[in-house]
């Protein structure tokens, strides 16, 4: 089963022993259920043979899918503290996916245990009430601490993860952010944040570009982006005036307008792109490749995170590699140490990438 089946696998077993289908004796139909997890038939049927195998569902032909376990005992630790996560979009081929992992397997290793409260898409129509009831679930279930990478790709973003960190603080339970602030630098809030140096990533790979020759770099990157697109400009703007090149005002990408994306190239020229992640960047790539241009041989294409070393299906791309295994332990060292001592003044701590080179995407030859 790959990565989104289990997300979607594990976010059905909560709904349907604790969420709003528990007690019910029919699942909604496969239509209803794939444009809720926003994916194909085939990845939805993976997790519902898993459903089955679980005993948890049966399959009528014609008629649909039928729950057979109106309830499981609710997810508890036997032992050592509970912890808890809110990644969005697990199960996507994000950097997410390899950090959760992590953080299972060292809380594990310590006897502690972490409880994933379902699958959450930003794109969901009841965005709202996946959040408040995977938050009401962790507060009934006392979890010690909450390891959370804010939402990105909505256009309340912001307000969405400052009312999850207000609730579960308020709640008096810690929080250790991943990977990006819930405010945009330079404001710091009172929690504590574990993620790759972003400024200097950006950096490297804007300087590596303007190394191979490339003069037109362009920084790209979806509408509502996490706060570290802000973070990874500052790197990308310092690395081009450093070496006495203009740099370019960040191009929003989206997937979906072709046209625009084929009127940036013709009318910008670019011979470097500069991706915010390598989800975008092989999205790029495939956006140029249907527009009849070369990569590298046209133009250089770039992302962060290097997800192929983690997520082997996730094609290569010149990349700065996430020190995942840094970030998930000193995720783990934070929660620890805010709970044995809850005044302690709020860290930040960041670590550097390592730049990673294919020479397909992203070097002249």
């Amino acid at each position: 089963m790959d990565s989104k089946s289990q997300a979607i696998y594990h976010d059905l077993v909560i709904r349907i022993t604790q969420g709003d289908m528990a007690g019910k004796t029919a699942l909604p139909t496969e239509e209803a259920l794939s444009k809720h997890y926003d994916c194909s038939r085939p990845t939805l049927r993976k997790a519902m043979d898993a459903l089955k195998q679980a005993g948890m569902v049966t399959t009528v032909r014609g008629s649909g899918a039928y729950i057979t376990a109106a309830s499981l005992a609710p997810v508890r630790a036997d032992r050592g503290n509970l912890f808890a996560i809110i990644f969005p979009n697990l199960g996507a081929g994000h950097f997410s996916d390899p950090v959760c992992n992590l953080l299972a397997r060292y809380t594990s290793e310590r006897g502690d245990s972490l409880v994933w409260g379902g699958y959450i898409s930003p794109k969901s129509e009841r965005l709202n009430q996946d959040i408040q009831q995977i938050c009401k679930q962790y507060i009934a279930q006392r979890i010690a601490g909450l390891f959370f990478s804010p939402f990105e790709y909505h256009t309340k973003a912001d307000v969405i993860n400052q009312e999850i960190a207000a609730v579960i603080s308020g709640a008096g339970i810690p929080i250790v952010l991943i990977d990006s602030n819930i405010q945009a630098y330079p404001v710091f809030n009172q929690f504590d944040l574990v993620s790759m140096d972003h400024i200097h990533a950006s950096y490297l790979l804007a300087e590596h570009s303007i190394a191979q020759g490339f003069k037109r770099i362009f920084f790209l990157a979806p509408p509502h982006s996490r706060h570290t697109i802000k973070l990874r400009l500052i790197g990308y703007n310092a690395a081009l005036f450093a070496h006495g090149l203009q740099p370019e005002p960040l191009m929003e990408y989206d997937a979906g307008n072709t046209e625009g994306f084929s009127q940036f190239i013709q009318s910008k020229k670019p011979d470097a792109l500069i991706c915010s992640n390598d989800i975008t960047a092989i999205r790029v790539i495939n956006a140029l490749e249907k527009l009849g241009l070369e990569v590298p041989g046209d133009l250089a294409v770039a992302g962060f995170d290097y997800l192929c070393k983690a997520m082997p299906f996730v094609r290569a791309v010149t990349s700065v590699e996430q020190p995942l295994e840094a970030i998930a332990k000193t995720a783990l060292s934070l929660m620890l140490d805010r709970i044995a001592d809850p005044g302690k003044p709020a860290a930040c701590i960041t670590f550097p990438g390592a730049l990673i080179l294919e020479p397909t995407t992203c070097q002249r030859v």
